[in-house]
């Protein structure tokens, strides 16, 4: 894999915090047969060396850029660090090429594209080969929020054996003509799980339904619920405590 096009790069400084470097690149896949574009922010302390990495996946009809725009995602990873926190590596990828919600997996409802391929065969070896990420299953971790928390349930129980914590926000859990996240409940050695969710999310009840499945199945998982919906404000609310949990998670 190599990069076919940068499109953007500069550095933002969050008050009283680091900087960051943010690009905005187009990584060539033959399994998907396109460019598709992802975001990686890198801390300014960090450059040079090498560090954990935090995959960071989007909602519905949206894109790479939406937890940057839309979540503040600089400056609570800023604050984060300045707080204490691991230096990271945050990496958002675009799961809707071409404005398609596809939930992050193969052949979504018969549309032939090759996502979960793509993500796993040349996605990831991709952002280790281009940027200082430590590979390894404790330095490495996904999150994401509807059906990017699908998303991170999905690869989390798809391969358990690469990430150390899967953080799920308002996720969907039961979705027709994508994988069933139930089916996959007796994977062994899962990743930790947070599932963080709105009492007033049209999402709740089958949240609490996978929660109760998981339970059932023997699965540790921490469930978070609080007052909210399926919007900004409360993911945004959902950022800290996600950076603070695989900051906690990584390996040194």
């Amino acid at each position: 894999m190599r990069k076919c096009l940068l499109i953007l790069f500069f550095a933002f400084a969050a008050a009283g915090a680091s900087a960051a470097q943010i690009d905005t690149v187009a990584v060539c896949s033959t399994k998907m047969q396109r460019e598709i574009p992802a975001l990686v922010v890198v801390p300014d302390a960090g450059v040079g060396r090498r560090m954990p990495v935090l995959y960071l996946l989007h909602g519905a009809d949206g894109n790479h850029n939406d937890w940057m725009a839309q979540g503040m995602l600089n400056p609570y990873a800023s604050a984060a660090e300045a707080a204490g926190g691991k230096e990271m590596i945050i990496v958002c990828p675009n799961g809707s090429p071409d404005g398609q919600n596809i939930f992050y997996c193969d052949n979504y409802q018969g549309n032939n594209m090759k996502y979960m391929t793509y993500f796993f065969d040349e996605f990831i070896p991709y952002v280790e080969s281009n940027f200082k990420v430590k590979a390894g299953r404790g330095t490495r971790a996904i999150a994401g929020l509807s059906m990017g928390g699908f998303g991170s349930l999905y690869y989390g129980f798809l391969h358990p054996e690469m990430f150390c914590y899967v953080y799920a926000c308002s996720p969907a859990t039961a979705i027709e003509g994508a994988p069933n996240l139930y089916e996959m409940l007796g994977t062994k050695d899962l990743p930790g799980i947070t599932i963080e969710i709105g009492k007033g999310d049209f999402l709740f009840g089958s949240a609490n339904s996978f929660k109760q499945a998981l339970d059932g199945s023997g699965i540790a998982n921490e469930y978070i619920t609080r007052d909210g919906i399926h919007d900004w404000a409360f993911w945004k609310g959902c950022l800290p405590k996600l950076l603070k949990k695989v900051s906690d998670t990584f390996e040194e």
